[in-house]
């Protein structure tokens, strides 16, 4: 390597860098750390009638088996949101959707 290349090779690192740390702070949670949240977040009785189906874009999309719950948990959305973001950040979870869907037995 010459003295030249060494200044380019300098500046490609110091603009990478700090990318690859935002892309490792950025990592999506698992399907089951989203689950686990969610049943902390809501309690186990409305974890009966509900669970996150996906995590896309930043919106959280969670199936709710009655429109009661679907209520309920709504009226609670920005303390579930608060919830979601001190654990994986503000911009992993920046929404979440409720939809009526019947829920599958695990």
């Amino acid at each position: 390597m010459t003295a030249t290349q060494a200044p380019t090779t300098q500046r490609v690192q110091e603009l990478i860098a700090p990318l690859v740390a935002r892309l490792a702070a950025a990592k999506r949670p698992s399907a089951d750390e989203v689950s686990t949240l969610w049943r902390r977040l809501v309690g186990p009785k409305a974890a009966k009638h509900s669970h996150p189906t996906s995590l896309r874009g930043g919106e959280l999309m969670v199936a709710v088996d009655t429109s009661t719950w679907l209520w309920n948990l709504s009226l609670q959305r920005p303390r579930l949101l608060e919830g979601c973001q001190a654990a994986w950040g503000v911009d992993t979870v920046t929404m979440i959707r409720l939809r009526m869907k019947p829920l599958t037995q695990e």
